[in-house]
């Protein structure tokens, strides 16, 4: 085996180590497959969304944009009861959570990391009972400080009758997160020049 392919073996399998550590602890075939089963089970087709153009639905993108605009702990502990649906679905990537409570305590445990996390919330489109909120990311690591990350991304999200999240996927790239650490840093960004 060649020296490139070694390394690259190993990154991947430190890779999916993290990702262990970091996400949910089911694999990742369960991963997608809970995905669909929440894309089908909120489905307009299937569930009852709140009404197009309605002054619902526009509260609702409006206490999500409010709350995303300054991601802590005394945000969270004040707002996300009124925000996400009690069996709310969410996955950044990162983690894959069922239920408002255990969104709380993760989204909770997340912000022992950092110094601060805004959002700036580009815009938001709608399809079908979908809301896509476009933003960029400004976060600012505790452990790297001196060096915040600006990451753009995307939320895709769907509102109940009630005017609640009960389905929330985000994407954006965790490598940028991931590089910031010493010696996965330096194999991510070494892969990434190989590619």
């Amino acid at each position: 085996m060649t020296r490139v392919r070694r390394i690259v073996l190993f990154a991947a399998v430190v890779l999916a180590g993290l990702s262990g550590c970091a996400g949910s602890e089911v694999t990742e075939g369960r991963v997608m497959r809970d995905y669909y089963d929440v894309l089908r089970a909120t489905d307009p087709a299937n569930m009852k969304l709140v009404g197009h153009g309605t002054d619902l639905e526009k509260r609702a993108i409006e206490r999500f944009k409010h709350f995303y605009t300054v991601f802590s702990a005394e945000r969270i502990k004040e707002a996300l009861a009124g925000l996400y649906a009690e069996d709310a679905y969410f996955e950044d990537g990162l983690r894959q959570v069922r239920g408002r409570q255990n969104i709380e305590e993760y989204f909770l445990s997340t912000t022992t990391a950092f110094d601060s996390c805004t959002f700036d919330l580009v815009d938001v489109a709608w399809s079908e009972g979908n809301y896509y909120f476009r933003w960029v990311m400004h976060l600012k690591l505790k452990r790297y400080g001196d060096s915040p990350l600006e990451v753009p991304g995307l939320s895709h999200v769907r509102f109940d009758e009630q005017g609640q999240v009960v389905f929330h996927r985000d994407y954006w790239d965790t490598a940028e997160l991931y590089q910031r650490f010493p010696v996965l840093g330096t194999m991510i960004r070494w892969v990434k020049k190989r590619i």
